[in-house]
Formats: C-alpha cells, structure tokens, sequence
C-alpha cells in the first residue's frame, strides 16, 4: 500500500474568509469587547471552531443578562411580604438568600449545558431568570397593602 501525502502551505476557500483581526483577538476574553466585534467573532468562529464556539457565545449572553440579574433580584427582594410576623428581618433575609441560591444553581446548570452545546446558550440565561422571576410574581401577587 503506498500513500502520499502532500503539505500545503495555504489553504483557499472561496465561501469562507477572515479578517486579520479575528486572530488578534483570539486570545481576549468575549466579555471585554464591544458588542459589534464580538458578533464578528462569534460569526468568525462558529466558521472556524465550532467546538469553541457554545462556550463563547455562552460568555457573551452571559455578558448581556448580567444586568437583568440585578433587577430579578431586587423584584425578588420587594416580593418578600413579611408583615406582622416575628423577626420577619431574618425570614425576609433567608428567603431570598434561598431564592438566590435556586437562580445560581439553575444558571450554574443551564450554563454547563450551554458549554458543551447541549442547550440553545440563549436558553440557558433565559430559564433561570424566568423561573425566578415566576416565583417573585407569586410573591408580589400574594403582598398586602
């Protein structure tokens, strides 16, 4: 059996090119970008790396729901009726520490599946906020003026 085997030093294609400063960027972290160049790059390396590619498209949706962590817990915390009961401080405290640690471990989990392609990255920062965000409702609905 004889095989040959050939070395080419540059590698043509007609339906892909890249920018020079998609390999520049290869070593930076997604989330210190702004957001048109990390479109760019996610689009560069869904073409290039898509083993790579969930785990940063998880980084920067990760990037973008950050804010809207803030503003889920602070729902959270006006949802705590506590009124008229002994040390409601503490309850209330406890409550939304145990409502804070349901939403951390659903990201966490979530988050892990969107590494690894298993789960939409999308979905993976839209669920936890939603169910979080359903048991504050229900708080809130339940709040007596």
């Amino acid at each position: 059996m004889i095989v040959n085997a050939s070395k080419a030093d540059t590698l043509y294609l007609d339906t892909f090119t890249t920018s020079p400063s998609f390999f520049k960027l290869k070593g930076e972290d997604i989330r210190k970008m702004d957001i048109k160049q990390s479109l760019e790059y996610l689009n560069d390396l869904k073409k290039i790396q898509p083993d790579i590619y969930y785990e940063k498209l998880t980084e920067f949706y990760s990037r973008i729901f950050e804010s809207v962590i803030i503003l889920v817990m602070m729902i959270v915390s006006l949802s705590i009726n506590l009124k008229g009961k002994k040390n409601a401080m503490m309850f209330s405290l406890i409550s939304s520490l145990a409502i804070a640690v349901v939403y951390y471990a659903l990201n966490m989990a979530t988050t892990l599946l969107a590494k690894q392609g298993m789960a939409s990255p999308l979905l993976a920062h839209i669920i936890p906020v939603t169910v979080v965000l359903i048991f504050s409702i229900f708080g809130i609905s339940r709040v007596s003026t």
